[in-house]
């Protein structure tokens, strides 16, 4: 069986599509391939369970009209080569089918497409109930296999964890270039969100730094989305990441900036553990089995909390981060973390 997984949404969102990839190609027994957008692109890459990525340009990614011309030309030179591979399947991994993904299935030609969603499409063969009610983005993705095969399957299947695979040369070169011993002790603290309500202040990481450092023997790395804040595609938080250091060097703070996707993957993965707001790098750093103090707005933390490794959940009390003080996080952070690397303690 040849089957496509469609994954048009954000990084997280793809993230936790991996335990249904592979579910895909462990029980199943699937030839699975992924087709997604090239921001979250490299989400995807290493991936055993994955024979190929299937890459494409969003228009709204696209800088000028001359890189949006030549993105249409390459997805409909995509379209034709998928044609070719005559997937038994294709599946819509979303919460709910859009026209897109839709056009994307007509376009490929799949025997059956599968999808989530409350109304019926001509061209969606399984479409399969929405019925969100507590769970989390992982599991309900997972839903989605149980459509695959006319057979229900024997017994009931739970998604397993979600999964990245950093690039082996990227690791060594941020190991290098960071100075990281084997076993060394690294927390990570991650200041960017793309939701104003996630955005924790600078001044709370700042604080954060100066208590972590008092109460362990450790290394913080600060990570953070590269580039200009007024970028409207991708606002990175390089000014914000420049002042925090600043002024947390002297508790010993580093800065290791990541320019890729793939390069956060390689950095975080030499971390012990990660603080930071719901958005991508949360799931990244679960997805390495980093565990994880998540800070959550006004997103639902029953919905995206890190999956499947230890992890605490702050919410803001009038859903934004703010609300969240750098001594709950400490707080949060010390049963994730082992007492011998705390300030006194033999190692």
């Amino acid at each position: 069986m040849k089957i496509l997984v469609i994954c048009r949404d954000n990084i997280g969102d793809s993230i936790l599509a991996t335990p249904l990839i592979v579910h895909l190609s462990t029980i199943h027994g699937a030839t699975t391939d992924v087709l997604t957008n090239s921001y979250a692109s490299p989400v995807f890459s290493h991936n055993p369970h994955i024979r190929k990525v299937h890459e494409y340009s969003k228009s709204k990614h696209c800088k000028n009209l001359i890189s949006v011309i030549v993105a249409a030309a390459v997805r409909l030179k995509t379209i034709f080569r998928l044609r070719k591979e005559k997937y038994d399947a294709v599946i819509i991994a979303k919460s709910s089918w859009d026209p897109h993904s839709v056009k994307w299935a007509a376009g490929i030609g799949a025997k059956r497409v599968i999808a989530f969603g409350d109304e019926a499409h001509p061209l969606i063969d399984r479409l399969v109930s929405r019925a969100e009610g507590t769970l989390h983005v992982a599991e309900r993705l997972f839903r989605l296999a149980a459509a695959v095969t006319d057979v229900p399957p024997l017994r009931r299947f739970n998604p397993g964890k979600s999964s990245v695979y950093p690039a082996p040369e990227l690791v060594t070169k941020f190991r290098m270039t960071c100075d990281v011993a084997p076993g060394e002790r690294i927390i990570a603290l991650q200041i960017s969100a793309r939701k104003p309500a996630q955005q924790w202040s600078a001044s709370n990481f700042i604080t954060l730094a100066r208590l972590i450092a008092e109460r362990y023997r450790c290394r913080m790395f600060l990570f953070w989305s590269p580039g200009d804040s007024s970028n409207p595609m991708h606002p990175g938080d390089d000014i914000k990441a420049e002042y925090i250091t600043g002024l947390a060097a002297r508790y010993g703070l580093e800065a290791v900036p990541t320019r890729t996707l793939e390069e956060l993957k390689a950095a975080l993965s030499l971390c012990s553990a990660v603080v930071s707001s719901d958005g991508g790098a949360v799931h990244v750093a679960a997805a390495l089995g980093l565990p994880v103090v998540a800070l959550y707005g006004n997103s639902d933390p029953a919905h995206w909390h890190p999956w499947h490794v230890p992890h605490q959940a702050l919410r803001g009390s009038r859903e934004h981060v703010n609300d969240i003080s750098p001594e709950n996080v400490m707080n949060a952070i010390v049963p994730l973390i082992s007492p011998a690397g705390e300030q006194g303690a033999s190692v």
